[in-house]
């Protein structure tokens, strides 16, 4: 993803490539992969890929937020 400061997954994703590794690097890992199997016990795990829908731009978050507050904040 190309990062775009306008776009809420640009702002809310995470590090790009280079962060990442400069991470790694502190914590002593050659992967991100390599970090999350020491860090996650396997008996906790999903094994399965989340089914999970597309990402929604920040205007239709913002919109289903206020939606979710109006009827849960009456």
């Amino acid at each position: 993803m190309t990062f775009d400061p306008s776009l809420f997954q640009s702002r809310h994703i995470g590090p790009d490539d280079a962060e990442l590794q400069a991470m790694l690097s502190v914590v002593g890992y050659d992967t991100l992969d390599a970090l999350i199997d020491a860090a996650v016990p396997q008996g906790i795990r999903i094994a399965d890929r989340l089914q999970l829908p597309e990402a929604a731009t920040e205007a239709e978050a913002r919109r289903s937020l206020e939606s979710l507050a109006a009827t849960t904040c009456t």
